[in-house]
């Protein structure tokens, strides 16, 4: 498992085989987005 802590405080738990995108994607579209354009660039 890996353990991400977010600006706010809090912590999310995920699957060792996770993506940035997966996680960006599981805090939110917009975020999701935001990331696969700065990856394109």
């Amino acid at each position: 498992m890996i353990s991400i802590q977010l600006p706010d405080g809090s912590r999310r738990e995920y699957p060792a085989a996770l993506t940035v995108g997966d996680v960006a994607a599981s805090i939110g579209t917009g975020l999701a987005k935001a990331a696969r354009d700065l990856v394109s660039k």
